[in-house]
């Protein structure tokens, strides 16, 4: 995964924020501390690949329609990223409050998103789960289909081959009738006699 400059703009200037002001104090310190820049990705790397990350695909907001986030708990840092990159970092904090409260909520909200999380993959579970027990009997019941399929086609059949009979019979008798009714026009009109 790459990071990018920015990303490591971010992170570094919370870790040396009485250093690094802006873009161009961060290119001057960047280029004088090539050791710290590389520590400072290993650094991010771990963090964005810590197991216990929340991880959310494609949450919408105004900006960032496209991009995933990845939520560091344990450091409390969110990484902002697509395919390929980390776009940028920042520290979980709520703007307007003190440190101290925005860290109670930011707690609060995580302890709550703990107490979910089991809930959810219980679910899940329970979600495989069905879908294992299901896929068979839904397999059981697809092969049950061909065999009716089979069945009724071949029963189709037989109808027809009796309906053929009948229709058969039905001409033969059509047949002897029609023959039957010119003898006995000719016997009670008694015309041309063979």
């Amino acid at each position: 995964m790459n990071i990018s400059q920015h990303c490591i703009f971010r992170f570094a200037t919370r870790m040396y924020d009485e250093v690094i002001k802006d873009d161009n104090t961060f290119k001057l310190w960047k280029k004088d501390n090539q050791d710290k820049v590389q520590e400072i990705q290993k650094e991010i790397l771990n963090s964005f690949n810590n197991p216990n990350n929340i991880k959310m695909v494609g949450l919408e907001t105004k900006k960032d329609r496209s991009n995933h986030y990845k939520v560091d708990i344990e450091n409390k840092w969110i990484f902002v990223y697509d395919e390929n990159t980390i776009i940028t970092c920042f520290e979980i904090k709520y703007d307007g409050i003190s440190y101290e409260a925005s860290e109670v909520i930011i707690n609060a909200l995580i302890d709550d998103y703990n107490l979910k999380l089991p809930e959810l993959q219980k679910i899940q579970s329970e979600y495989v789960d069905l879908l294992d027990e299901n896929a068979e009997k839904m397999a059981k019941i697809e092969s049950e289909k061909k065999l009716y399929r089979k069945k009724i086609e071949e029963l189709d059949l037989e109808i027809k081959e009796l309906q053929n009979s009948i229709d058969l019979k039905k001409a033969n008798v059509g047949s002897c009738d029609y023959e039957l009714r010119l003898l006995v026009e000719k016997i009670v009109k008694s015309k041309s006699f063979i």
